[in-house]
């Protein structure tokens, strides 16, 4: 079986990266060929009858690209992993709103089946369309091993690991680290990312980000903590980093929005925090308190494994990519 997959982009963008990139080898060996082209580049539209599937991941194409892959493939998927038709760090214009609105209608409704990542993308799309199945994000559990237990260290590092972009969500709750660091000198805050924050008070350690060095970073953490912004946009995201904490066996302190919070379940594989009181209480009570973080670490591990786990997710996917004809 050829599968063509139009990525969002190349390996390196973290949407493709876990979507369809990590998936190739894996689907080999089950005798799924996919060849995996960035959707804003390709030209061989005339080779699409070629391919016995295609998978669209999270393209908006033009109404009529939508509809010329409908006409020319023999199976269109189309999978997604955020709610990118919200704006995401400035408003759109209404005609933007508008024009996105209508190509996620027309891809949706194109397509034989529509693969989202969360329960959240699902309820929206299953507006447009009754053909949705959820697949979650996933990682590969033989990488990311849980971190070692260690006894006796008088250090707890608290850590975040992001983008730059998603900075300023970090540096927004200063204030309930920098209190927690006051009542607890036992914290060294780590943050992972291609850039320094930008911190008035906080005292920090920086890992400045490197390829394939993510499992490292972040099994060097005690504790993670995941802030998001309020919108639309990031609730529908799974965030990958909070995966990444729980494929890790750390406690996650995260802001409940979305899909996020279905991720998560309060008080077993993370702590919520909604406001600088909530951030202060939840990281002090697990920085002071080891079993609770063994606890709830040990849960999010087995949730990951439940759930979330590569190898569990693989046979789904072909089965979504190859399942017979349009109905």
């Amino acid at each position: 079986m050829h599968v063509l997959a139009l990525t969002f982009g190349d390996e390196q963008q973290a949407s493709s990266k876990y979507r369809v990139f990590q998936y190739i080898e894996r689907l080999r060996q089950l005798g799924i060929d996919v060849e995996a082209r960035p959707a804003n580049s390709f030209q061989d539209w005339k080779r699409i009858r070629e391919y016995d599937a295609v998978l669209v991941q999270k393209k908006l194409f033009r109404s009529g690209k939508a509809r010329y892959l409908r006409n020319n493939t023999r199976r269109l998927i189309f999978d997604i992993d955020d709610a990118i038709w919200h704006p995401h760090g400035k408003e759109h214009t209404f005609f933007t709103n508008l024009r996105n609105r209508w190509r996620l209608k027309a891809i949706a409704r194109a397509s034989d089946l529509c693969i989202c990542a969360n329960n959240v993308l699902a309820e929206h799309i299953r507006k447009l369309t009754e053909r949705v199945t959820i697949l979650p994000l996933t990682l590969d559990g033989k990488r990311w091993q849980p971190k070692t237990q260690t006894t006796g260290s008088s250090v707890v590092r608290v850590g975040w690991s992001g983008h730059p972009v998603n900075l300023p969500y970090l540096e927004a709750i200063e204030p309930a680290l920098v209190q927690a660091q006051a009542e607890n000198p036992q914290i060294e805050f780590t943050f992972f990312c291609g850039k320094a924050p930008t911190f008035r008070k906080l005292k920090y350690r920086h890992i400045r980000f490197e390829p394939d060095t993510e499992t490292q970073a972040i099994r060097s953490f005690d504790i993670g903590i995941l802030p998001l912004p309020l919108g639309s946009f990031a609730a529908g995201k799974s965030p990958i980093k909070g995966l990444q904490y729980m494929a890790t066996g750390i406690p996650t302190v995260l802001t409940p929005l979305g899909a996020t919070r279905d991720m998560f379940r309060e008080g077993e594989t993370g702590l919520f925090a909604s406001n600088n009181e909530e951030w202060q209480r939840a990281i002090g009570s697990l920085v002071r308190n080891q079993e609770l973080r063994r606890r709830i670490g040990t849960s999010a591990r087995a949730a990951f494994e439940e759930t979330y786990e590569l190898s569990r997710i693989v046979p789904l996917l072909a089965a979504a990519l190859g399942i017979g004809k349009r109905d």
